[in-house]
């Protein structure tokens, strides 16, 4: 199904039905949205605004409802589209990406896109108003203490993805800032965007301080590809490790990754391992 931008996975066991919302089915009870889906209310969500991808608002007439159950519970979410219903195997989340309730794993589509398998139970439970659905941040006490802290620059044009890489990353004791292309990460890293001037430098008179740079390889504007080139091919930015993260795995891409000068190749399906925390940790070692 999509949400906003992104692509994402339910079991398919757990929805029992999509349907188009009509005004008359849209009610309020103790100042929460519910939808009577055969007479029967239940907690009525926009998943974009449960996962902090789309403004906090009730979807409206029109909208496409999917009703979801678990455990006994029920509830209908509104998404932008269902794209597609197909039999996936789904991958485990291990390691550092179990700390994430509301994901129950990971799958490859078709395209070899990777897409996360979203926890009906946790997603019921956040329109019912008992949890907070966005992203989590790891406790403290899962940091192993490390001074000074390294600091990471995520870049994806994928919102979602940059939230779990950057949470992943914050995980393990890593401070972590973001770019959505390979564009804004070269404006950063050169001081030209209000916001980052802190006078902590890498290169640029007044960017921000990085000691790697973790970037997907498919993204509008300057890819992952070139940005890899101009970065090792700057003056002072030539040093940064450059982790090259993407869905395409093939031993062709991988080459024409390092060739650019990626110091790290990993494909997005070995996030569910630890793969990526043990590559960036090599390199700052």
């Amino acid at each position: 199904m999509k949400v906003a931008e992104e692509t994402l996975c339910l079991s398919a066991v757990h929805v029992s039905r999509a349907m188009k919302v009509e005004a008359s089915q849209i009610k309020e009870v103790a100042g929460r949205a519910v939808l009577l889906v055969d007479d029967q209310p239940m907690p009525f969500a926009s998943l974009g605004a449960l996962l902090g991808l789309g403004p906090d608002e009730v979807a409206g007439e029109g909208a496409l409802v999917l009703v979801v159950r678990s455990q006994g519970a029920t509830a209908a979410l509104a998404v932008d589209r269902v794209l597609e219903e197909s039999v996936q195997a789904i991958l485990p989340l291990k390691g550092l990406m179990a700390h994430f309730p509301h994901l129950t794993g990971a799958t490859t589509l078709a395209d070899g896109r990777l897409a996360m398998v979203l926890s009906a139970a946790h997603l019921i439970a956040s329109a019912q108003g008992t949890l907070g659905l966005r992203i989590p941040r790891a406790p403290a006490a899962a940091r192993p203490p490390a001074a000074p802290r390294r600091r990471i620059l995520v870049v994806d044009d994928s919102p979602l993805t940059r939230e779990l890489i950057g949470s992943l990353l914050e995980a393990v004791g890593y401070d972590v800032i973001m770019a959505t292309d390979g564009m804004e990460a070269l404006d950063m890293l050169n001081g030209s965007l209000n916001g980052y001037l802190n006078g902590n430098l890498n290169g640029g008179s007044n960017g921000p301080k990085v000691d790697l740079v973790c970037t997907d390889l498919e993204m509008p504007r300057v890819d992952g590809l070139e940005l890899t080139r101009r970065l090792k091919e700057h003056p002072t930015h030539k040093v940064l490790p450059v982790v090259i993260l993407t869905t395409r795995g093939g031993e062709e891409d991988r080459q024409r990754g390092l060739a650019a000068g990626a110091n790290g190749y990993i494909t997005k399906g070995d996030l569910v391992r630890q793969d990526l925390v043990d590559v960036v940790g090599r390199l700052l070692g």
